[in-house]
């Protein structure tokens, strides 16, 4: 479930598998985690049922911060034309 309306929380902890919240900073991602928590335990559900995705950022610390609010899953834009991106971004934010 995409969203970062509170109704899209509420359909994230009822129905989804999956969170993807869009448009939000850093802040604005540990509210809507907050909230998520809030929703799927009134829904009688486990929080951690709910996979959290995230757009990747540019810099290690908020890879970590993300991961430390519950983030599981980055999605990155890599363009075709340059497929390296995916392995520099591995290499230069994640230090893999």
């Amino acid at each position: 479930v995409g969203g970062h309306s509170p109704a899209a929380v509420r359909r994230a902890a009822r129905h989804g598998d999956g969170f993807y919240p869009l448009g939000v900073d850093l802040a604005g991602m540990g509210e809507l985690l907050r909230r998520l928590a809030e929703e799927c335990r009134a829904a009688g559900r486990d929080p951690a049922e709910v996979e959290v995705t995230a757009r990747a950022p540019s810099r290690r610390a908020e890879v970590e911060a993300l991961a430390e609010l519950g983030v599981t899953r980055l999605v990155m834009r890599a363009p075709i034309a340059d497929p390296s991106t995916v392995d520099r971004y591995r290499r230069e934010v994640l230090g893999q």
